[in-house]
């Protein structure tokens, strides 16, 4: 079935409607009705998926939000969440390893509070911080606190501290046997470091 069919033709209308409509009232009033069906359709598609599986049947959708849709069904996923992040993968994973209320919270774009290393801080709504600022506020499963978002940047400034591996030192090893030398590896005789010598000075 072409997705096209999929799409009701009252809603093709509607949307060319809306494309010529020069009532900006109006067209919050549409925006703010069909994010609230956004969320609605998305819980009524959760529970469906969960009573389908509960009934045995398996089930079989071409969008790639099924795995998403199971997670809100069995209470593991804010449908606020994933409405406010779907566009940011990454980030929506993140989030959702916290528990509810702080999913909530991260959907709500209510400001959370980002350390510094001296002990200041930031207001920041969830939905402006960059990455840098979501790794160190959101830990596995938690928001971290003040003394543990301290901690994660005192270890990522040690980590950028530490110097890297010191530059191999030549391998110089001399052996009187052979009458001659071995540098990294490779064997120099006396006559062949007395050729070298004699290029290096002219003679």
């Amino acid at each position: 079935m072409k997705s096209e069919m999929l799409i009701p033709k009252q809603f093709r209308q509607d949307v060319q409607q809306i494309l010529k409509s020069t009532d900006i009232e109006e067209l919050k009033q549409v925006l703010q009705n069909h994010a609230q069906l956004a969320l609605g359709n998305i819980l009524m598609m959760a529970a469906a998926v969960r009573r389908l599986e509960e009934l045995e049947m398996k089930v079989t959708l071409n969008l790639g939000i099924l795995p998403y849709l199971r997670r809100i069904a069995y209470g593991q996923l804010s449908a606020e969440l994933f409405i406010t992040l779907q566009g940011d993968v990454g980030f929506l994973e993140k989030a959702a390893s916290l528990p509810l209320p702080d999913q909530s919270q991260i959907a709500d774009n209510k400001p959370l509070k980002v350390m510094e290393l001296g002990g200041d801080h930031r207001m920041v709504p969830p939905l402006s911080m960059n990455g840098r600022e979501i790794k160190q506020v959101i830990g596995r499963g938690k928001i971290r606190n003040e003394a543990e978002q301290i901690g994660w940047l005192r270890e990522k400034a040690q980590s950028l501290r530490q110097p890297g591996p010191p530059p191999e030192k030549n391998s110089v090893v001399i052996n009187r046997k052979k009458k001659g030398i071995t540098v990294n590896g490779y064997f120099l005789s006396v006559s062949d470091l007395a050729r070298y010598l004699s290029q290096l000075t002219g003679q």
